[in-house]
């Protein structure tokens, strides 16, 4: 039984030459660089900090359901988690960067405050998260007679008030991205009804470029990615 990481497999579903090569034993890069000149935006480190300040907020042992608004969610997350690393950016010149990450930490915690704002009966932040940064481990998508075993991590596994589950992958950058970032989430969310069965799940991409662009997929549009670009490569 083969195994691979979400990543790999988006990156073999959309590149036959990658596909080729770790077919043949290979373990080629899966990472993308921005183009040159462009503006460092520190995808992981906003990750980092988007995940140590939800598992804040879920602590059932803090007090944090009275947070409601973005500037209060802004005032916390910047003095507990944010402050020394765009302190860190700025000392090493990456002025812009460090304002460009900060923007965007803004802008999500605006998102999660509208997102509380649409629960009724709010009592605490696991009214809205379900699971952030959740580990599917070697969860198997069957292939003809066989079974492929695929690993990846979710950015946030949400509840939604009137569409079941909802899960959330952030990124910050749009670009040329979009087919790949649209086959991830496909990806995620087989594996993820794979390993829950019986849930109703749809996708959503959040991109923070700093100000938030939401694209909604619906499962139908994900279980069709997945039938026409991701079965094929499995």
């Amino acid at each position: 039984m083969s195994a691979i990481t979400v990543t790999e497999l988006t990156c073999a579903c959309l590149d036959e030459k990658w596909r080729r090569r770790w077919l043949s034993g290979e373990r080629p890069t899966t990472r993308s660089f921005a183009p040159p000149g462009g503006l460092p935006v520190y995808g992981a480190l906003f990750h980092r900090l988007a995940d140590a300040f939800v598992g804040w907020l879920t602590d059932s042992r803090r007090k944090t359901p009275s947070l409601k608004v973005g500037q209060e969610l802004w005032n916390e997350l910047y003095e507990r988690f944010a402050a020394g690393e765009l302190d860190r950016l700025s000392r090493k010149g990456r002025l812009e960067s460090a304002y460009h990450l900060s923007e965007a930490l803004k802008a999500f915690c605006e998102r999660i405050a509208a997102l509380r704002a649409r629960i009724p009966a709010f009592k605490s932040w696991q009214d809205l998260y379900l699971a952030n940064e959740f580990s599917l481990t070697q969860v198997e998508i069957p292939v003809g007679d066989r079974a492929i075993r695929v690993s990846g991590r979710l950015d946030a596994v949400r509840f939604h008030p009137e569409r079941a589950i909802e899960v959330v992958d952030y990124k910050l950058t749009h670009g040329i991205r979009m087919k790949h970032d649209l086959l991830q989430l496909a990806i995620y969310t087989r594996l993820l009804a794979l390993a829950r069965p019986g849930l109703d799940f749809l996708g959503t991409l959040e991109y923070y470029e700093p100000k938030l662009h939401e694209v909604a997929v619906s499962r139908a549009d994900l279980d069709a990615l997945f039938a026409d670009a991701v079965l094929p490569a499995l």
